[in-house]
């Protein structure tokens, strides 16, 4: 005789995989909404991907442990909002999947050129986990690294005293951009 209840567990869990498969899914984009609140354009994880220019960022991050550099992957911020049909904005409001909001002025953008990070470069770690192939390979980023889509600011251009006063311009896992309220 089987064990049913062996049986119910891995099938609640198979079913609560998926589901929350098909939410991330959904949520792997970027909605772009206007003054009115009115959708102007989405942009998808793989249109993010693979319709814009991909553009590498060496840097250290206000969470790397003992400022290790760190390579990342993703379109310039500057490229989407020039596809992004807002008007021209001195501050924009980014939105997190966990509801969070940050403000960032588009002269903070156009200063330190962040980008989209979709992926990271694989290190050895990396690698003896089988999740890359080999050294400078890139994976996309994963929930535990702000993923799967990362305002990603290179620290390491920035000024010393900006980080600590500004770090809610790291917005991890962005889902919309729009005019500020």
């Amino acid at each position: 005789m089987r064990d049913w209840r062996g049986l119910l567990c891995a099938a609640i869990t198979l079913l609560v995989a998926s589901a929350s498969q098909g939410a991330a899914d959904d949520a792997q984009s970027i909605v772009v909404y206007g003054a009115d609140k009115q959708v102007l354009r989405t942009f998808t994880y793989e249109q993010l991907r693979t319709t814009f220019p991909q553009h590498e960022m060496e840097t250290t991050t206000p969470w790397s442990k003992g400022g290790a550099m760190l390579r990342y992957r993703g379109p310039a911020m500057t490229d989407v909002l020039a596809q992004s049909e807002l008007p021209s904005l001195s501050t924009i409001k980014f939105g997190a999947y966990d509801g969070f909001k940050a403000y960032v002025k588009t002269e903070e953008i156009d200063t330190y050129k962040p980008i989209l990070a979709l992926e990271i470069a694989c290190s050895p770690n990396i690698i003896a986990q089988n999740d890359c192939s080999e050294p400078g390979d890139f994976r996309p980023l994963t929930l535990e690294e702000h993923g799967p889509i990362l305002l990603m600011w290179p620290l390491n251009e920035m000024p010393p005293y900006y980080s600590p006063q500004r770090n809610s311009i790291w917005v991890w896992f962005v889902t919309s951009i729009q005019p500020p309220d």
